[in-house]
């Protein structure tokens, strides 16, 4: 995978199978004619998605920024407007080196758009990893993760639901 572009087609791919195998629809967006509109735009038994994608081949080695293009503004914008209107809004940030995407809630993605190494390095333990190594089998782990991202509003807060679904208190 080259650009984050490459990993937009591949999500935009995965997302497709999901749509045969259980009805979830999903939309690749373009901001052309709205600055600023997430990537993709889901939805997912009956709870609307709005998922910013990020792309980088690597990690920094020192403390530098990991995201060539961050998180702009009006991406933010739209991914709280996703939250406000009851659906939700992530970031997710694909690492080709690792084969690993992460998935932010949009309270986690920091203002300025992008973190240092050390800032991410932290952030990525609160958050859900994806391994999209392995691609045949990809669709699944996304169809997973959708549901991870449906059901967090049954607990009051994204944060009391990740924390136990990351502890393993799921009663699932």
């Amino acid at each position: 995978m080259r650009t984050e572009n490459d990993f937009n087609s591949l999500l935009s791919k995965e997302l497709k199978k999901i749509e045969q195998l259980c009805g979830t629809v999903s939309l690749k967006a373009s901001d052309r004619f709205q600055t600023g509109i997430s990537d993709f735009l889901i939805w997912h038994r009956s709870v609307g998605i709005g998922i910013e994608s990020k792309f980088v081949k690597t990690l920094p080695k020192k403390d530098g920024l990991v995201l060539s293009r961050p998180f702009t503004g009006p991406q933010r914008t739209w991914l709280k407007r996703f939250d406000r209107s009851n659906c939700g809004g992530f970031g997710i940030v694909g690492i080709d080196s690792l084969k690993t995407m992460y998935v932010f809630h949009h309270q986690d993605i920091p203002e300025s758009g992008n973190w240092s190494k050390s800032e991410f390095d932290k952030a990525v333990l609160g958050a859900i990893a994806v391994s999209f190594k392995g691609q045949d089998t990809l669709h699944v782990r996304l169809l997973e993760l959708l549901d991870i991202l449906v059901t967090y509003r049954e607990y009051g807060s994204y944060k009391e639901y990740f924390s136990s679904f990351l502890d393993g208190d799921d009663d699932e």
